[in-house]
C-alpha cells in the first residue's frame, strides 16, 4: 500500500521526511552496532558462564540448597530482620 498517496502534497509529514533523508545518519549507525555488538558479547559470556556453572534457574536453587547444607537449616532466615 503506497500511503503517499493517502497524504496531501503541502503536509508538513512530507518535508519532515525530506530534511531526514538529508541527514547524515552514519555516526548514529555505528554507535547503535557497537551497542549492539557489546550487548551480544555479554550475551554470550553469560550464556558461557551458565553452561559452565549449570542451567541458569536450577544452578541457583542448587547453590540455595548447598548453603543450606552448609549449615544453615533455617531457609528463610535471609528474610528476617537482623
Amino acid at each position: 500500500m503506497d500511503v503517499g498517496v493517502l497524504i496531501p502534497n503541502d503536509d508538513s509529514v512530507r518535508l519532515l521526511v525530506f530534511v531526514l533523508k538529508q541527514l547524515d545518519l552514519s555516526a548514529l549507525y555505528e554507535a547503535y552496532a557497537e551497542y549492539r555488538e557489546k550487548r551480544r558479547k555479554a550475551e554470550a559470556e553469560r550464556e558461557r558462564r551458565e553452561a559452565e556453572r549449570g542451567t541458569g534457574v536450577l544452578a541457583a536453587a542448587d547453590d540455595a540448597r548447598s548453603v543450606n547444607a552448609a549449615g544453615n537449616t533455617d531457609s528463610n532466615s535471609h528474610f528476617r530482620k537482623q
